[in-house]
């Protein structure tokens, strides 16, 4: 959806709770905002097909893959599996 996938270690966990965290807090700012009478000029559907468009233009290395973001992180490296 238009956001770098970076699972560390290959898990979602690592940067997913993070966002997930964020996410949570701005709803509830969303909500505020909404119920005071703001209205976004641009139509939810509108929105989400701008940030479906975006989704598809990224690199496939950033698409969950653990080759990007996150995952190449040096700190990050390290709950790589082992290959052997």
């Amino acid at each position: 959806v238009g956001m770098v996938c970076d699972p560390v270690g290959g898990f979602v966990e690592v940067p997913c709770h993070t966002r997930n965290a964020i996410a949570a807090a701005s709803a509830f700012v969303n909500a505020d905002i909404v119920m005071g009478g703001y209205e976004n000029p641009i139509p939810l559907d509108e929105t989400v097909d701008a940030v479906y468009s975006v989704g598809k233009m990224m690199p496939w290395e950033l698409r969950c893959t653990v080759m990007g973001g996150l995952a190449v992180c040096p700190s990050a490296m390290k709950f790589m599996p082992k290959m052997e």
